[in-house]
C-alpha cells in the first residue's frame, strides 16, 4: 500500500476495526501477493478474483485489471480496481455481462453467517450504463440467487434491490434516501453494506466523499429470501442501458463491528479526506 494513502486512512479505520481481524485489499499491482490483482488465497480470502465471461463474438465483455493514473482518496496516491467494460456493445448485446468475483470466508474474529460488514470505495467513470455490486454463489452473473444487491441504475441513482422473493428485477429495486439523488461521475463514494445473514438482511449507507452528504436503505430483503451469504463479492456492467466503467478500492471486511465504532471510523474518514481535499 502506498505510504500516503496508508497514513491517510489509519486515524479513521483504526477506531472502527481495533478489535476485529479485517480483510483489506489494497490492490498493490503485485498479482503474486494478496491484495494484488488477480490476487492470491490467504488473509480471509478463500479464491483469487475471478473473471466469469460473457463473450461476444469471442471477446469478454469487460476488462478488469490495476489502474493508477488517477488515484482514490483526492490524489493521494494509490492503485486500485478497475472494471472497464468493452468498446462497441449495441442493441441486444449490451444485456449480456460478466462479472468479476472474489470470495472471503471465516478468519479471524470474522463468521461469514454473523453479522459483519463489507466495505469500499467506488467510484463511477462514464456517464452512461448500468453497475451492480452483490453477493451470489460462485460469482455469477446477477440473477435470482443473490444476496445483498446494490445497483447504480440507467438514471445515475444508487439503489437497492428489496421486494418478495420472485418480483422482477427492475420492479423490485427501491430509491436509496438522503442527501442527494444522483452518482456524480468522478466522484468517490464510501459504501457501508451492514449484512444479518441469520435474518436475510442488510443496510446500506453511502456517503459521499468528493461532495457532501449521504445516502441509505435499511432493513432491506436478500433477493433471494435465504438466511446464509455466499461470502463473494461481485461486480458486474451491462443491462438494458448498456455497459459503464468504474473503480473499486480498499474493499474491507469487517466481522461483528460495534455499532458506535463503525460509526465513528466512518464518520472519522469523512472528516478527514473532506479535510483533505480542503487543504486542511
Amino acid at each position: 500500500m502506498n505510504m500516503k494513502i496508508a497514513i491517510l486512512l489509519m486515524p479513521a479505520v483504526v477506531p472502527a476495526l481495533a478489535l476485529a481481524q479485517t480483510t483489506m485489499l489494497t490492490f498493490s499491482g503485485d498479482p503474486t501477493d494478496i491484495d494484488g490483482y488477480p490476487g492470491s488465497p490467504g488473509g480471509g480470502w478463500t479464491s483469487t478474483w475471478n473473471n466469469s465471461a460473457s463473450f461476444i463474438g469471442g471477446s469478454p465483455v469487460y476488462e478488469a485489471g490495476i489502474q493508477s493514473a488517477t488515484p482514490f482518496v483526492n490524489g493521494s496516491g494509490s492503485t486500485y480496481l478497475n472494471f472497464a467494460t468493452a468498446d462497441g456493445l449495441t442493441g441486444g448485446d449490451i444485456n449480456n455481462q460478466g462479472a468479476v468475483n472474489r470470495s472471503y470466508g471465516n478468519f479471524g474474529a470474522l463468521d461469514i453467517a454473523e453479522p459483519h460488514q463489507i466495505q469500499f470505495l467506488f467510484r463511477k467513470n462514464t456517464s452512461t450504463g448500468q453497475a451492480r455490486i452483490y453477493d451470489i454463489e460462485g460469482g455469477a452473473n446477477l440473477g435470482a440467487g443473490a444476496n445483498w444487491v446494490i445497483i447504480i441504475d440507467e438514471e445515475d441513482q444508487f439503489r437497492v434491490f428489496d421486494s418478495d422473493f420472485g418480483t422482477g428485477f427492475t420492479s423490485g429495486q427501491q430509491d436509496m434516501t438522503g442527501d442527494f439523488d444522483n452518482v456524480i461521475t468522478g466522484n468517490e463514494y464510501l459504501i457501508t453494506v451492514s449484512v444479518r445473514p441469520a435474518m436475510g438482511r442488510y443496510d446500506v449507507v453511502i456517503d459521499d466523499l468528493t461532495g457532501s452528504g449521504s445516502v441509505s436503505y435499511m432493513d432491506a430483503r436478500f433477493r433471494n429470501q435465504g438466511t446464509s451469504v455466499s461470502g463473494t463479492f461481485t461486480m458486474n456492467s451491462g443491462g438494458t442501458e448498456g455497459p459503464v466503467n468504474f473503480d473499486i478500492d480498499n474493499l474491507a471486511v469487517i466481522p461483528e463491528p460495534s455499532f458506535y465504532a463503525v460509526l465513528f471510523g466512518a464518520s472519522a474518514l469523512f472528516l478527514v479526506l473532506r479535510r483533505r481535499r480542503h487543504g486542511g
